[in-house]
């Protein structure tokens, strides 16, 4: 049913499975799937960085690339298990890793490198209404590792955040070379972090 596709079970029967241009779910155990994929789905749009909260709340970027620019980026969400999705368009055209602590309260951030190639900004944005507005709450820029020996690069934060509430989330933080991995934790919704 979907080609390279990435299995997210929710408990032992409800799940979904995600494909560049498909999305499914079960709620048998992963015995048979059923398509939940958003409607427009033609062409070049691809799906991409899927969020499952839950068997009835998700969230997933529809992208359309022209060469290595991002043409459209429209989040899609469904409440009932995927079948109606509302579609948000993304402006400017932005998709990132999702994190959702309820259907409501979520967080994005995104990335893009510096015209140098030698670092990478990272953006970390906040929604309260479920993803149909997102507000800017923190860019910070990492330089990157350049070998051999030509730039250090900075510690960065590791994929997802777990967040506890609104308020408190801890992200794992990665530095180079061999420096210990430690975390990152906030009490104020992601605007401020403390090594933990």
């Amino acid at each position: 049913m979907l080609d390279a596709a990435d299995l997210h079970m929710i408990d032992g029967q409800n799940g979904w499975a995600f494909g560049p241009h498909r999305l499914a779910r079960t709620s048998d155990g992963a015995n048979t799937f059923h398509d939940a994929t958003p409607p427009g789905m033609s062409g070049a749009k691809q799906l991409d960085h899927p969020f499952f909260l839950d068997s009835k709340h998700a969230w997933v970027f529809v992208i359309e690339w022209t060469q290595s620019t991002l043409e459209s980026a429209t989040l899609a969400r469904t409440s009932d298990g995927g079948a109606n999705w509302r579609a948000t368009s993304i402006k400017p055209a932005i998709d990132g890793d999702l994190d959702f602590i309820d259907s409501e309260n979520g967080w994005m951030i995104s990335g893009q490198e510096i015209a140098s190639h030698t670092a990478i900004e990272n953006t970390r944005w906040r929604t309260a209404d479920g993803g149909q507005t997102w507000s800017q709450i923190l860019r910070a820029t990492h330089r990157m590792t350049i070998e051999p020996n030509v730039q250090r690069g900075d510690c960065a934060w590791l994929g997802s955040i777990g967040w506890t509430s609104t308020e408190h989330g801890v992200a794992g933080v990665s530095c180079p070379y061999d420096a210990r991995p430690s975390v990152e934790v906030t009490d104020d919704g992601g605007l401020t972090w403390t090594l933990g």
